[in-house]
């Protein structure tokens, strides 16, 4: 797994180096966003810390520059001992953005509230889950934008909150 987001990054990384001209965005009031990112995560149980895949789709509006409402659905396959489980949530997120006119690179940083539900070995189970987060957008057009996100995410199953750290890239459409 680090080595296909290695795989990953390093792809996106010369992409964006290769592009000779990048957008000035001017304003993001008004725009929505479809967005995609592969994530590497490590999870804390407190029994033991565990590294697993996931990925992530949303939709952001943007009421005004600096604020972004998204909805986040996210499906992680968790590798634990024996048993695979499946981890699956429901996300809002409410994201600051550190807008500037003319900028390229527009910073972030946000809350998140959201359900998950678990399957694992037939046993389910849902839960409540909220966070943090913070990032970077970085427009190589008008309506295209790699992104790049630390995550913070805590989950409530009986009798224990699950901790999970989250490096996302990926990338986001603009309509």
């Amino acid at each position: 797994m680090k080595k296909t987001l290695s795989f990953i990054c390093i792809c996106l990384f010369i992409i964006a180096s290769v592009s000779t001209s990048f957008a000035k965005i001017q304003k993001l009031e008004g725009q929505k966003a479809i967005s995609a990112n592969a994530n590497l995560q490590w999870i804390d149980t407190g029994d033991d810390t565990s590294g697993n895949r996931i990925l992530t789709v949303g939709f952001s509006y943007f009421p005004k520059d600096f604020l972004e409402a998204k909805g986040n659905l996210m499906i992680m396959n968790v590798e634990a001992g024996d048993e695979d489980a499946t981890i699956y949530s429901v996300m809002g997120q409410c994201n600051y953005n550190f807008f500037k006119p003319n900028t390229t690179v527009v910073p972030y940083a946000g809350i998140q509230l959201g359900f998950s539900g678990y399957d694992a070995g037939g046993t389910d189970d849902t839960s409540v889950s909220y966070g943090l987060q913070g990032g970077a957008k970085y427009f190589l057009s008008e309506n295209l934008s790699l992104n790049a996100e630390l995550n913070y995410l805590v989950t409530t199953i009986d009798p224990d909150d699950v901790k999970s750290t989250s490096l996302l890239v990926g990338m986001a459409y603009y309509f």
